[in-house]
């Protein structure tokens, strides 16, 4: 019972700390797309997918830094510190009963609600796999490239990249039929782009860190990160093929009405704006995606400091919970 009522309070404030910095995240975010112009497109995108990871990385600080010392001490690895800190509540394993009675029933709704989208995800990844994987069986690879071509017969007309560790671009034959020659390879570098960025995996893990925003953040946080990484992909493609000839291709695939099988396709709802960005020659710069090595550089730091700090945060937290009281 002890190790439940811990587990639910830790869920609770979880679920407390994540709603409290969505909001801030969201409009710092949003503050930083608007910036079009001034940043190029992949530094944009590196912020919208930092600032989406936030709310995770501080729900999990704070739980992590104020779980610790309580778990330490459960283990016999360290002295009982609740004893000299009578004035407040207790957030640990070996005070269960003091935890506060309001906190344990949030964190029943929180890990509840976390549960349930977690399990919802899962099953649209799940479906969003199998179907990619019967279409692939049907088509030819072309292994020339860096990454996997593959071209798979008739309807959708589609052009997308996937695969979190197997990336690949896959398109359809009829997109090549009504598609120039020219405009298909500026279609296909703009999807290896995406590869080379390992945008599926950000998007991936904007996903599971939208586990701990409150409803409706997750999916604006990946349609901040989606949109910029779409323009710094156009700018890459236009390296290699001109600014003119992606913006063509833009317009013939939003002409032949593209689908999407995921969160990465060659068309999209900004695609006037990223038209005009191609056309508007100082506005197409491409410079490296640096977004998954700040997310790690950000992760060991924050596992550090519950090392170091993680005993003045769980008093921290323990005096902020005595607050209400």
């Amino acid at each position: 019972m002890a190790a439940l009522v811990f587990v639910l309070a830790c869920a609770g404030l979880a679920g407390l700390v994540g709603a409290a910095v969505s909001p801030l995240a969201l409009w710092r975010s949003q503050r930083a797309a608007a910036a079009r112009g001034r940043r190029s497109a992949a530094a944009r995108a590196d912020s919208a997918f930092v600032l989406g990871l936030a709310p995770a990385l501080a729900a999990l600080g704070v739980v992590g830094g104020t779980a610790l010392p309580s778990m330490l001490t459960a283990a016999g690895l360290m002295a009982d510190h609740c004893d000299d800190h009578g004035h407040h509540v207790h957030l640990c394993l070996v005070h269960a009963s003091e935890t506060p009675v309001w906190l344990t029933a949030l964190g029943a709704v929180a890990l509840t609600t976390f549960v349930i989208r977690a399990l919802r995800l899962a099953a649209t990844s799940l479906r969003r796999h199998r179907s990619m994987t019967a279409l692939e069986r049907l088509g030819t690879i072309d292994t020339r490239s860096r990454f996997p071509v593959v071209r798979v017969p008739g309807a959708p007309r589609l052009c997308l990249a996937t695969g979190l560790f197997r990336r690949r671009v896959v398109y359809s034959a009829s997109l090549a039929e009504h598609l120039p020659p020219a405009e298909l390879a500026a279609a296909l570098a703009h999807e290896a782009a995406h590869l080379r960025r390992r945008d599926t995996l950000s998007l991936g893990l904007l996903s599971l860190a939208g586990l701990f925003t409150f409803p409706g953040a997750a999916g604006r946080f990946r349609a901040l990160f989606l949109s910029a990484a779409e323009e710094a992909c156009d700018a890459e493609a236009a390296g290699e093929h001109g600014a003119e000839t992606v913006a063509r291709a833009l317009v013939a695939a939003a002409r032949l009405q593209l689908t999407v099988a995921s969160g990465l396709g060659f068309t999209g709802n900004t695609l006037a704006a990223r038209v005009a960005a191609l056309l508007d020659a100082a506005a197409v710069r491409t410079t490296p995606a640096r977004a998954l090595a700040v997310a790690l550089v950000l992760l060991a730091a924050s596992g550090a400091a519950v090392g170091v700090f993680g005993l003045d945060v769980h008093h921290a937290v323990e005096t902020v919970l005595s607050l209400p009281d």
